[in-house]
């Protein structure tokens, strides 16, 4: 019999928190449009956390790449970049796209405020806090 994946993902959390206490886990929310509900794989990964209490914050946009502002994305990777909406899957761009490891440089360039205005700021904000 093969585990489930959240079964998998409940062991390895538990593990970790024999250690500590403090676990967060930060997950895109994958969603294509505001209102759309989080598809059951990462529902159940949240209501999991939940469950054995690690704190779990489901981001707003749909992925961390999606909170970068044009003016970020164009100082990282030139004028002819532009941000995504905070829905747009990067790989439906038919152009001009980037890759994950351009990621650390466009959230180096973003200000605080920048950052504090959004959900992923807030929860930052929250870790930074407890």
């Amino acid at each position: 019999m093969v585990a489930s994946s959240t079964q998998i993902f409940r062991d390895e959390l538990q593990e970790v928190k024999r250690i500590s206490d403090d676990i967060y886990a930060l997950v895109d929310s994958e969603k294509s449009f505001p209102e759309e509900s989080l598809c059951p794989r990462i529902q159940g990964f949240a209501d999991m956390c939940e469950e054995i209490g690690v704190k779990c914050h489901v981001l707003e946009y749909r992925a961390t790449k999606n909170y970068f502002p044009d003016h970020v994305v164009k100082a990282v990777k030139g004028d002819s970049f532009s941000a995504l909406a905070p829905y747009e899957n990067l790989k439906n761009r038919t152009q001009f796209g980037w890759s994950k490891a351009d990621n650390w440089r466009m959230a180096k360039e973003m200000t605080n405020e920048e950052l504090l205005e959004t959900d992923l700021g807030r929860f930052i904000k929250q870790l930074i806090a407890e």
